[in-house]
């Protein structure tokens, strides 16, 4: 497109091209060159918008499903993705989610020049069940050194394994003595089955090194993985495994192994997953880990300055968004 509107014939009819697109925020920006009379050199130049962000609150009730209630609230499906993973260690969604449990989020509303353009990254996030309420913080301290997310006290929300490997989905067989519905009889089910559309993605529940990946009549297209303190876990019936799971290939956690099928001995599209510690079966869902480090206590004046308002958000549900607006380094002009 550049080079024929550069060529000779086109010099002196095409003075100018711009070029739209969008930036990692999905805000669209112009990109143009100012071709010069007698001359076969360009000046190029970006023509970004100036983008207003004001904080808002975005809350609701499960009625039907979390992800259902959330859309109904408002929040884009990028903004459910986010909120599942941010408490993905604490909280099975699929299994866990009842009617009347309350969901908040604290995110950035981005206009340009008066046009709503999409929602910022999730500012804080909460959710509050009949035995517990989760709060998670977006932390990042002056000089970068701590991020993430945090609750209340400032302690991480990340523990060393993942509550599932499968976002939102449900378990169809738990742990334990079953009628296996492909070869007609009792025997023990070492894992529990999620039942999910056919592609899904599934991720290594937490970090270590992959020491089984293949195909064989049983588990079709599947993976093991070993982690630290004598765990490892297991993926099966896979349509196909993800690019780079091979034996030997360091994972991480949250990385994606592979997309749900029905190979192998399944009656349906599904994910086996199964854990072993020290090399005997346990149930996955009964589980608990350790968390990860907090944040540290030279940091712990700074973050709790910084979440003080959205705790009073939290509180009573509603918020000055010129507090919130200074505490996240936003122009309360803006706001």
């Amino acid at each position: 497109c550049s080079s024929d509107l550069l060529s000779d014939k086109n010099i002196l009819t095409a003075q100018r091209v711009e070029i739209f697109q969008k930036d990692n925020e999905g805000i669209p920006y112009s990109t143009y060159a100012t071709i010069e009379k007698d001359s076969s050199f360009a000046k190029l130049a970006t023509n970004k918008p100036y983008v207003r962000k004001t904080p808002s609150m975005i809350s609701g009730k499960v009625t039907n499903t979390l992800y259902g209630s959330m859309i109904n609230s408002g929040a884009e499906i990028s903004l459910i993705n986010s909120f599942s993973d941010i408490f993905a260690w604490q909280i099975d969604f699929y299994r866990e989610t009842r009617q009347g449990d309350v969901f908040k989020l604290v995110v950035d509303k981005k206009y340009v020049d008066g046009r709503f353009m999409g929602y910022g990254p999730i500012v804080a996030a909460e959710y509050t069940n009949s035995r517990k309420k989760l709060r998670a913080f977006n932390f990042s301290s002056k000089d970068n050194k701590i991020t993430g997310f945090f609750d209340e006290a400032g302690q991480s929300l990340k523990n060393a394994f993942l509550r599932t490997p499968i976002k939102l989905a449900s378990i169809s067989s738990r742990f334990g003595m079953r009628f296996h519905p492909v070869q007609k009889r009792h025997k023990p089910h070492n894992g529990v089955d999620y039942g999910a559309r056919k592609g899904t993605p599934f991720v290594s529940v937490a970090s270590g090194v992959v020491i089984n990946a293949g195909y064989n009549q049983y588990n079709g297209h599947w993976a093991r993985i070993k982690h630290t303190n004598g765990y490892d876990s297991e993926y099966l019936h896979a349509t196909h495994l993800a690019k780079g799971i091979r034996v030997g290939a360091k994972v991480s956690q949250g990385q994606t192994v592979g997309y749900v099928g029905s190979t192998g001995l399944a009656s349906g599209p599904h994910l086996h997953f199964g854990m072993r510690k020290q090399g005997k079966y346990i149930d996955p869902v009964k589980q608990t880990f350790n968390r990860a480090a907090g944040i540290p206590k030279p940091y712990i004046k700074e973050f709790l300055t910084q979440i003080d308002p959205l705790v009073i958000a939290f509180n009573q549900n509603s918020f000055e968004t010129s507090k919130v607006a200074s505490k996240q380094n936003i122009n309360p002009d803006d706001a």
